[in-house]
């Protein structure tokens, strides 16, 4: 490879670096998201609170 082979090559490869740590940085902002979302978003079936009292009245399923 001559020199000026190898620049152009260094440049293509800084690119996609670039443009690799962008995508990470898309990915992470995207989790951390779905994350806050989870955490604001009500789980499906029976509270813990029923479920609870459920155990504590000895029943096998909650009213």
């Amino acid at each position: 490879m001559h020199g000026i082979d190898w620049a152009i090559a260094l440049q293509q490869y800084r690119f996609d670096e670039a443009r690799f740590a962008e995508h990470l940085e898309i990915v992470r902002v995207a989790r951390e998201r779905e994350v806050e979302r989870a955490l604001h978003r009500p789980c499906p079936g029976p509270s813990r609170r029923q479920r609870l009292t459920a155990f504590l009245l000895g029943r096998r399923r909650v009213a």
